[in-house]
């Protein structure tokens, strides 16, 4: 992958966790961005999950998108204690942070992106109080960086053969009957 689509990667994943902050009070959910070629060819979001074990095998579940893709890279990104939370796990750091994976079949890189929460004024529709993130600065990526058990599983299932949905858009069809958010994009 290009230095401009990685930047673009990350640049969605900051905004799009921004923006939930101000709007609902909600922090990004894990995005996974499968690419080929160097060519981006859609992304899933994880669906509603309960605590726990759905949780898990709902962030492992979203691989079904790049297996049936036969993506070569993935970019997956999440935020820390949202995950930590979610998967009932202690979080791997005591910071809030969204976490950027740039992986392939054979290595993978951890990128952080700490940041302090600003409350907003008022409530959100449903009651949440609105932040936003002021961004700190970012400590150096880490070469095979540790990972959560469900990110790990995620990364893992990307690159395994798959037997179910034989492409994308079989892949996509099944995610988005079972709760994803799915978009495709169409590579050059």
């Amino acid at each position: 992958m290009d230095g401009k689509t990685w930047n673009a990667l990350v640049g969605i994943a900051k905004d799009t966790h921004t923006e939930l902050m101000r709007q609902t009070g909600t922090v990004i959910p894990p995005t996974l961005f499968a690419l080929k070629d160097g060519q981006l060819l859609g992304y899933v979001r994880l669906r509603g999950v309960y605590v726990g074990e759905d949780a898990r095998g709902g962030i492992a579940e979203m691989s079904t998108f790049a297996a049936a893709a036969a993506a070569d890279e993935i970019v997956v990104a999440w935020e820390t204690q949202d995950i930590a939370v979610a998967c009932d796990l202690v979080p791997l750091h005591p910071d809030s942070a969204v976490n950027v994976l740039a992986a392939s079949r054979r290595r993978h890189w951890v990128y952080r992106y700490p940041y302090a929460e600003q409350q907003l004024p008022g409530r959100t529709e449903h009651g949440q109080i609105p932040c936003q993130p002021r961004w700190l600065p970012e400590p150096p990526p880490v070469d095979r960086g540790e990972l959560e058990p469900s990110i790990e599983a995620l990364m893992k299932f990307s690159f395994e053969p798959f037997d179910g949905a034989s492409d994308r858009e079989s892949a996509a069809y099944w995610l988005e009957e079972h709760g994803y958010t799915v978009r495709l994009t169409n590579p050059e």
